[in-house]
């Protein structure tokens, strides 16, 4: 045995690795993967989630989600919690990656509008209701409260009531 110590290879650079790609055609895992992945296809089990998280998730899929979203521009960048400036940085590098915040937020309120369009039937009437201010979440719209957590737990509560006739 020899006293050497043997320092593992390190990787290339991600900017010549993703050069390297572009020359071969081949593209980065999971960005490929996530941003032809629709909006239903994000909404699936925590799991899924999880390792969709793992792999990038790139700014079109949250450019999909406002553009899924009822309403006008304001209040659909309101309920993601996003600045107009912002959705200019997404539009103008679509591919680039979110931050985990933004990917966790993205991929939660398009579980919630997948969702309730499950519940309600339809897309036109999840979109109705998410835009319709709520007698169980204190005359607020569903739409307004998907920006946080606690937001986002109390629309699927309603929902879940919803859909088990619970809800009066």
């Amino acid at each position: 045995m020899s006293s050497r110590t043997r320092n593992p290879p390190t990787p290339p650079s991600r900017s010549r690795s993703a050069a390297s790609s572009r020359r071969s055609g081949v593209r980065e895992p999971g960005v490929a993967d996530a941003s032809n992945a629709s909006l239903t296809a994000l909404a699936q089990s925590p799991l899924v989630r999880h390792a969709q998280l793992g792999r990038r998730v790139p700014r079109q899929a949250m450019l999909q989600l406002i553009d899924a979203l009822p309403g006008d521009v304001h209040a659909r960048l309101q309920a993601v919690g996003l600045g107009e400036a912002s959705l200019k940085r997404f539009r103008a590098q679509p591919r680039q990656a979110l931050s985990e915040e933004h990917a966790e937020r993205t991929l939660e309120i398009t579980r919630l509008v997948q969702m309730a369009r499950e519940v309600l039937g339809s897309a036109e009437s999840a979109d109705s209701w998410l835009a319709t201010p709520q007698r169980a979440l204190d005359f607020q719209a569903p739409r307004a409260l998907l920006r946080t957590a606690p937001g986002r737990q109390a629309v699927e509560q309603l929902l879940g009531r919803i859909e088990y006739g619970v809800y009066s």
